[in-house]
């Protein structure tokens, strides 16, 4: 075999093994968290009493369907269905992110232990993406003050999850909530500032955290940047489409048209889909790996000849 063809042969094999390996290589979504990510456990655990509906979405705290179902739908994938009825969303609106429960809501590492032994001895699939985002209601509801607790409870989440052969990943950092409607209602122009510096700690020390982990247990874990989407949305609303930022438009006793907020913590349907599409920017598709190596192999083998023919 001339030494071209033999180059081209194992580059093609290269190729094979790539695609093999990555295309199609997110084919479902397990979901943790919130009722960021809930669609649907509180509801069906309140016996449809939380969230009502209307004026919500079933089943989501939002007026239609929230990031985690246009998420989905922009990878061409079905959201995840509540846990409680079989399907792979084990998010409870109203949780925290430690063990144990609150108001006997499963919190974070609770809901990943539900996960766990479901799979019984069968190792999570390589090809799911396992998908957490918490937080917000320690530091809301629970009063947290230590920017350390969250990202260690997700960092133990992912860790628990990888014990059981996860090994993709999408953490969500969390918004500057000192700017939401509870807060600008609730909180002094003082306080607001210090609680969205406490938030940033908290996003940074996740990245770091998850940074770590990726690194040393050779996870991948893409970490969309929700918190500068607000940032961006804050500082030019009206190229986003919003004309309200400050107020909920449930509260408001409006339609949501131009709002960021559903009510006084929760985005809008249109704001999910600015976070949506973050998210899908953040994980590339499948074919692009496969283009660019198809490109890096043209190219190896182009200088290659040009090599052989200067001996």
């Amino acid at each position: 075999m001339l030494p071209g063809t033999r180059f081209l042969a194992i580059a093609l094999i290269v190729i094979g093994q790539f695609t093999a390996a990555h295309a199609g290589s997110i084919t479902s979504i397990v979901s943790f968290g919130d009722s960021l990510n809930d669609t649907g456990n509180l509801y069906l655990a309140s016996s449809g009493t939380y969230p009502p509906s209307p004026p919500n979405f079933p089943g989501r705290y939002s007026n239609g369907p929230i990031w985690l179902d246009q998420f989905a739908a922009g990878r061409g994938l079905a959201a995840p269905t509540p846990s409680l009825l079989g399907g792979t969303n084990f998010a409870f609106a109203g949780s925290w992110s430690g063990a144990g429960t609150t108001s006997g809501l499963p919190n974070l590492l609770t809901q990943v232990g539900m996960y766990a032994s479901g799979l019984g001895t069968t190792p999570a699939d390589p090809n799911t993406l396992h998908v957490i985002w918490t937080g917000g209601n320690d530091y809301v509801f629970g009063g947290q003050s230590d920017p350390s607790v969250v990202p260690n409870n997700i960092s133990a989440a992912v860790q628990s999850l990888a014990s059981v052969g996860a090994t993709q990943f999408m953490v969500m950092n969390l918004p500057p909530l000192g700017d939401t409607p509870n807060a600008i209602t609730n909180l002094t122009t003082g306080q607001r500032i210090a609680f969205n510096g406490l938030i940033d700690v908290n996003n940074q020390l996740l990245k770091q955290d998850l940074n770590a982990l990726a690194s040393s247990l050779g996870l991948t874990i893409y970490q969309p940047d929700i918190h500068g989407l607000f940032l961006k949305i804050q500082a030019n609303p009206s190229s986003y489409g919003f004309t309200n930022i400050t107020t909920g438009a449930v509260i408001d006793g409006n339609p949501p048209t131009g709002y960021l907020f559903w009510d006084s913590v929760h985005p809008t349907s249109a704001a999910g889909t600015l976070i949506a599409g973050v998210a899908l920017a953040t994980v590339p598709e499948p074919s692009t790996g496969v283009l660019c190596s198809v490109a890096a192999v043209f190219i190896l083998m182009k200088a290659r000849r040009r090599s052989c023919k200067q001996r």
